[in-house]
């Protein structure tokens, strides 16, 4: 894959007034397959049939069975009836998926066929397509990087962390990007846009008891403060959001099935993440999850190993903060022009992936 920045001037020219002008540059990276990359694309239907006009009920049919799918194919995508996927599969799966349509459960079956063809993606010629397998490529290139972590097309350094605090506020913050295939004048193009993540230094749990929750107008009051926000855990780097707080239930009282024992969210931390709740009757945060059959399932999670994402209205109005906070976000035109192209240097993997530049900034890998 070759990627080039698009329009650089590299030196200011006079126009016919005599006036300099402005150097241009673009967040915009051409990018040119020049290595043989194989998809793999494997035919599949739908019981009962679901038209292929009917792009709201496949969309969810594939969001609810993607992690099954994504178990046997990797990184995948999928258009018409077809899945296209980095690996390929000889055999055929089954996958069942039921979701909620129009108030109705349904339950469904995805049969996936064996690889009917292999293409050269530097040869295909359906733009949708060139566009989904280049951002697949892309993600699966930098997803080999130990350094990054990934929240959908949002990628963080996560060996770049800062800490930005003042005297009311307190927050880590992750320089990252988020990329994307778009279609220009000048062809497909990798955009990337500079993008960070912000999450809290104290857990949810020091924030409860920080606001208190002794009385009904302290739980409702909070309930109001962490409701709808983003959240992740310390032990698994994925974002959730608050549906709601459950002050009756706790981790000392709370118990599920797990591989057919039956254990409370103490001991199931304790055995799977070796890690011991200290405080065993704080209140526990609620998300709802549609199963796999359809049905609305609502997971705990423990506020001490609970970290908030993004700010909050009392910060974003904090005009000290605020100002700490732009020093790492706010740039000049030149210093923003060489940050996004410190992207190139993330293209350099453990596995001898590199990249080679040159005076008209290619990308080679």
């Amino acid at each position: 894959m070759e990627a080039t920045q698009l329009a650089v001037v590299q030196k200011p020219t006079l126009n016919t007034r005599g006036l300099a002008q402005k150097n241009l540059y673009t967040n915009n990276y051409v990018v040119k397959i020049t290595k043989e990359t194989v998809i793999y694309l494997h035919p599949f239907v739908i019981a009962p049939d679901v038209p292929i006009d009917d792009q709201k009920v496949r969309d969810k049919l594939f969001k609810y069975g993607a992690r099954q799918i994504k178990k046997e194919f990797g990184d995948f995508f999928q258009f018409g009836d077809v899945i296209y996927s980095l690996k390929r599969i000889n055999n055929q799966k089954q996958f069942e998926v039921s979701i909620i349509n129009n108030k109705d459960k349904i339950d469904y079956i995805i049969t996936v066929m064996p690889c009917s063809n292999q293409i050269q993606i530097n040869r295909m010629t359906e733009e949708k397509i060139i566009k989904q397998c280049q951002e697949m490529i892309i993600r699966d290139i930098l997803q080999v990087h130990p350094n990054l972590d990934f929240y959908k097309r949002l990628f963080v350094l996560n060996n770049a962390k800062k800490i930005i605090q003042t005297d009311r506020f307190s927050v880590q913050f992750f320089p990252g990007f988020s990329t994307s295939i778009v279609r220009t004048a000048n062809g497909l193009n990798l955009n990337v846009v500079i993008k960070n993540k912000i999450i809290s230094t104290e857990s949810i749990l020091d924030i409860m008891k920080r606001m208190r929750y002794d009385s009904q107008q302290a739980k409702d009051h909070l309930k109001q403060f962490l409701i709808s926000r983003s959240f992740q855990t310390n032990y698994k780097k994925r974002n959730e959001i608050i549906e709601d707080i459950s002050f009756e239930k706790t981790p000392a009282t709370t118990s599920f099935n797990a591989d057919g024992q039956t254990m409370t969210l103490m001991k199931y931390y304790e055995v799977t993440y070796g890690i011991k709740i200290r405080d065993r009757n704080q209140p526990l945060i609620q998300v709802k999850k549609q199963g796999s059959k359809g049905q609305e399932i609502i997971l705990y999670y423990v506020p001490e190993l609970c970290i908030l994402c993004g700010l909050d209205d009392s910060a974003i109005k904090n005009g000290q903060f605020m100002r700490e906070l732009a020093n790492y976000t706010k740039f000049k035109p030149k210093d923003r022009v060489a940050k996004t192209n410190e992207i190139l240097n993330l293209f350099k993997c453990p596995d001898h992936k590199t990249v080679q530049t040159n005076d008209n900034n290619p990308l080679t890998l």
